[in-house]
C-alpha cells in the first residue's frame, strides 16, 4: 500500500466534508469537547485534527504507545476520553479502501 498517497486522499476527502458536517450538525469547532479519531501515525493524525479546526488538546493520541490499532482506534479512545453527559464528540473514521465516516455525538 502506499499510505502517503493514501493518507493524503484521506485527508482531502474529509476536509470537504467536514463544514457541511458541521451544519449538519448544528455544532462549531469550538463546541466539540473531544476529536475521536483513526489514528495511522503523528502526520496524518496531525492533518487531521488541524483540518477540523478543533485543539489538539481535545483529541487524544493512541499511535505514539499503540501504534495503528486499526478499527480498535475509536472504541479505544472513545475509553480514554471517558465522555460525560453533555458532552459533542466528532468522530472521524477512515478506511483505506478510501472511506470516510463522520459522526457526531452528544452523551
Amino acid at each position: 500500500m502506499i499510505m502517503d498517497k493514501i493518507s493524503k486522499a484521506i485527508i482531502t476527502m474529509h476536509g470537504n466534508l467536514i463544514e457541511q458536517t458541521y451544519e449538519c450538525l448544528g455544532w462549531t469547532p469550538d463546541e466539540i469537547d473531544h476529536l475521536v479519531c483513526h489514528q495511522v501515525g503523528r502526520k496524518p493524525h496531525q492533518r487531521l485534527v488541524g483540518m477540523t479546526g478543533i485543539e489538539a488538546e481535545r483529541a487524544p493520541v493512541t499511535y505514539r504507545n499503540y501504534g495503528n490499532i486499526t478499527s480498535a482506534t475509536i472504541p479505544f479512545n472513545l475509553h480514554l476520553v471517558r465522555p460525560t453527559v453533555g458532552d459533542k464528540l466528532l468522530l472521524l473514521g477512515t478506511g483505506s479502501g478510501l472511506s470516510i465516516s463522520q459522526v457526531g455525538l452528544t452523551f
